[in-house]
């Protein structure tokens, strides 16, 4: 039996009959991602750890919590291939699950108002950064 043949997409769409199928969607870069959810993973335990080692210089605890979330967010957006308000809202969330666990837990560990502020500088930072063109990093 013959099965009526269907003019390639780009055919129809150069006819004007169909649009152009939609490309694929975007691919996760896993090498970001995995990045992304071990640094996310030592942002936890150093927050949530009594007494934990204090990297190098002190540069201060504001510093530090702006340094993390600018690289969290950057891995983020390297992994997702490009910005993402879903990946700032979850890096927000998850420094704010931080604090609050801090202020429940007796851990030694004390939230702050100042901290979160200082993770969302950083999410803005690479937000603001970020190239907004159609060029990603390869």
């Amino acid at each position: 039996m013959d099965t009526p043949s269907t003019p390639a997409p780009s055919t129809l769409a150069a006819a004007g009959t169909l649009e152009k199928a939609p490309r694929p969607g975007k691919r996760v870069r896993p090498w970001a991602a995995a990045a992304c959810l071990a640094l996310l993973a030592f942002v936890f335990w150093g927050s949530l750890t009594p007494n934990p080692p204090q990297p190098g210089p002190a540069l201060g605890d504001k510093v530090q919590h702006l340094a993390a979330y600018l690289s969290l967010t950057a891995l983020a957006f390297l992994a997702l291939r490009g910005r993402s308000w879903a990946a700032m809202a979850g890096l927000l969330a998850a420094g704010g699950l931080i604090e609050a666990l801090q202020a429940t837990m007796e851990l030694g560990r004390t939230a702050s108002w100042l901290d979160m502020l200082a993770n969302a500088s950083g999410v803005a930072l690479v937000w603001l950064l970020w190239p907004r063109s159609a060029r990603r990093v390869a």
